[in-house]
């Protein structure tokens, strides 16, 4: 039994009873269930039973098997399908909707109300009957769909139990699959339409796939030619499943959209589908979908999303290092969605990392001028000396790259098919043109093709699915870069021509002209094919290794390149103290504000709080001072430093030249340089800011205590060197840990 308490209710308690058995009546209301007819056995497809033999008694085994029982057209909790072609087919359908020429089309934005709760449980049985699932699977299902029971809570007191009669509830991991099972019986049922009513007239660019409809989840969109006879095949379609399913669509909420269809002829559909006839953009599945290009005013939700978690008060009192973790974990993948799907206009981006940047290095409100390093250095790799944080520019282009690597792998995917039917047509990848006349995201996408084709390269089997000319197979690079057509066929040789037409027997057999033009065709050795293996795709990553596609190997090979710096990881590894590594690393780029960054400003007293001899700067306050010389080499002694000097640069080029590993010495070293720079810096600012001072035995135990605290939650195999360490700091070694991992196992909380 499970009780359901997330919508609880309050009402005086003379009305407590009478309002519980009304709401009894409102969840259970539906259509009468016996009339419910059984069109799925008239057009169901059948899970062969070899394959049911395989289905298990869980949620991931009905995950599994739902790819060859629904429909390419459903992209939702289906593995290898991305709601992103969803969105990018969209909008290649509903390409010049505003203009008035062309073909007749329309299409039906369909909200679903009340999707999941709607479901009624005798037809979701007959669907799963249907679909080939054994009936003990089938009973497993249907008990936990029909067993939960329901409470109301009136004034804080639950006031009995009471079963549901249809419906699958939200959250339960289970639903969303048997939801995607419900919504592909409509899918049929409009496949059955169309063979039985003849005359349907298929969307613009939709006859080919013979594509009538999208679907993620409950988001449901219908397309068709725009005329009265193929909508109200469309309409019998809804109707017929709403009266079995208990699936309503929602006047209210549903769109219409024409393109070029006469008024005579809209306000016929319109009447037929009295849904609200509306325009281009709109929202679809989160983001805007449109007909022409993406402008920045079209973003300004992306945009407002990202500042209203900015400024979120709880925000406001982070360290460095946890405005840096709330970027890199949270902020930075609000736009990934929106970047998977459309190049984000320049100004987008610039204005997301503004926000980022200002939030990073201010306090409180939100303000420019505060940066402490610069922006494309803080987007650095940390082990060249940045934080980490992701160029959203190079990102998106990384995310977009996922789109062409489908292509011309030619992933199986509705959109790749779509694609390649209506924009390919037989033609390769590389050698198409961006036209004006195409959607604005294919035209970005095809835009983006220069900087990756580089790293798309062909590992030769049979050389069968290869192009000669424009994939890059041969060490020159594309061929296609400096043959042109015309040489090609003043040579003989075909624009299709593989890679098998020009290696015969393991030796070169290129056109005389085309190799007497062009040495260096002849120049490589030989690939050696084997028909036994078949042609691969590989990225090629900027150090030539070619691997198998990942957008993150794409996005490192698409950033800038720079020095790797020998401190990276002095500063930056699994068992650092977060705020500590930041201050560290800021010292390390002398990006702390110092006095002697002020000199030459009249009217400011520039003289180091702890000597008053002289302006701080990196190097006297590190370590050589008075005052932070005493901390550093009381601490170093608890480190095993002794022979590490007291200058600044001296101390980052011995302690770089360490072996780096997570041995438990090495780790104390790195702790605690980290934690005197940052408890040095904090007595330096309480000092010159708040009239607070601290003495050198109480920072060295502040420090002491920091540094133990963070052994302490550390797992550490007992040695003799773990032991020493131990007894100077104090702490007593994990037990029970295994003695073959000489490695200190971290967590980074």
């Amino acid at each position: 039994m499970v009780e359901n308490m997330e919508g609880q209710l309050f009402f005086g308690n003379h009305v407590a009873s009478q309002f519980v058995e009304h709401f009894k009546d409102v969840l259970g209301t539906s259509k009468a269930v016996d009339s419910i007819r059984e069109p799925v056995s008239l057009f169901v497809k059948k899970v062969p039973s070899s394959e049911a033999d395989y289905m298990c008694r869980d949620v991931s085994e009905l995950k599994g098997v739902l790819d060859m029982i629904v429909d390419e057209n459903q992209f939702a909790f289906i593995p290898g399908r991305q709601i992103s072609d969803n969105i990018l087919l969209t909008q290649e359908l509903m390409l010049n909707y505003h203009r008035k020429r062309g073909v007749p089309k329309c299409a039906f934005k369909i909200d679903i109300q009340k999707a999941y709760d709607s479901v009624e449980w005798r037809f979701l049985e007959k669907c799963l009957r249907s679909f080939g699932f054994y009936e003990c699977m089938i009973a497993w299902i249907m008990r936990c769909v029909t067993t939960p029971a329901y409470t109301i809570a009136v004034n804080g007191e639950h006031n009995g139990f009471f079963h549901g009669r249809r419906g699958l509830r939200q959250g339960d991991p289970l639903s969303p699959y048997l939801f995607t099972v419900v919504m592909e019986v409509l899918s049929l049922m409009i496949k059955r339409q169309i063979k039985e009513q003849k005359d349907f007239q298929y969307h613009w660019k939709c006859e080919k796939t013979k594509l009538t409809h999208l679907c993620f989840a409950d988001d449901l969109i219908l397309f068709c030619h725009g005329d009265q006879h193929s909508v109200s095949i469309l309409k019998d379609a809804l109707e017929e499943f709403s009266g079995v399913s208990g699936l309503v669509a929602s006047m209210e909420k549903s769109e219409s959209f024409f393109g070029n269809v006469k008024i005579e002829v809209r306000n016929q559909i319109s009447e037929m589908l009295p849904f609200k006839v509306a325009e281009l953009p709109v929202r679809y599945l989160g983001v805007p979908l449109i007909s022409t290009r993406l402008y920045k005013k079209k973003c300004l939700p992306l945009i407002d999303k990202v500042k209203k978690k900015l400024l979120d008060w709880k925000n406001r009192s982070l360290s460095f290092a946890g405005k840096l973790q709330l970027i890199k974990s949270v902020l930075s993948s609000l736009q990934v969605y929106w970047s998977s799907v459309f190049i984000l206009p320049k100004g987008v981006t610039d204005d997301i990392e503004g926000l980022f940047r200002s939030f990073l290095w201010s306090h409180g409100e939100l303000k420019r001028g505060k940066a402490k390093v610069k922006w494309s250095n803080v987007c650095m790799p940390k082990a060249q000396g940045g934080l980490g944080i992701k160029s959203l520019v190079t990102w998106n282009n990384a995310l977009m790259a996922k789109h062409a690597w489908n292509i011309v792998t030619n992933k199986r995917s509705f959109w790749v098919n779509w694609i390649a039917d209506e924009r390919l047509k037989g033609r390769n990848f590389w050698e198409m043109h961006a036209f004006s006349n195409t959607a604005w995201g294919w035209r970005k996408i095809m835009k983006n093709r220069e900087i990756l084709r580089s790293h798309i390269v062909y590992k030769l089997g049979n050389g069968l699915n290869t192009s000669a000319i424009f994939d890059n197979w041969h060490p020159a690079g594309p061929l296609s870069s400096f043959i042109s057509y015309r040489d090609a066929y003043d040579a003989g040789l075909p624009i299709n021509a593989t890679v098998a037409d020009v290696v015969k027997d393991n030796e070169w057999c290129w056109p005389r002209e085309l190799s007497d033009k062009y040495p260096v065709l002849l120049e490589a050795a030989p690939p050696e094919l084997s028909f036994n293996r078949m042609d691969r795709i590989l990225w090629k990553k900027r150090t030539g290794r070619c691997v198998p596609f990942s957008v993150q190997d794409v996005f490192h090979s698409l950033s800038e390149d720079a020095d790797v710096v020998k401190w990276a990881r002095l500063v930056w590894f699994s068992q650092n103290i977060p705020r500590h590594a930041f201050i560290l690393w800021l010292a390390l780029k002398r990006k702390l504000k110092t006095q002697d960054k002020f000199l030459g400003v009249e009217g400011i007293n520039l003289v180091c709080i702890f000597c008053s001899q002289q302006c701080d700067s990196h190097n006297h306050l590190f370590f050589y001072c008075v005052y932070p010389r005493e901390v550093w080499n009381e601490m170093k002694l608890m480190a095993n430093l002794d022979e590490v000097p007291n200058s600044w640069d001296s101390i980052v080029d011995c302690m770089s030249s360490f072996t780096m590993s997570n041995a438990i010495t090495n780790v104390v070293q790195r702790l605690v340089l980290a934690a005197t720079v940052y408890f040095v810096w904090q007595e330096r600012n309480f000092r010159l800011f708040q009239n607070k001072t601290r003495n050198v035995k109480d920072l060295c135990g502040i420090i002491k205590h920091t540094v133990r605290a963070r052994l302490i939650g550390l797992k550490i195999k007992s040695t003799a060197k773990a032991a020493k360490v131990a007894e100077i700091w104090n702490f007593e070694l994990n037990k029970g840990i295994n003695e073959d991992n000489f490695k200190v196992c971290l967590d980074n909380g």
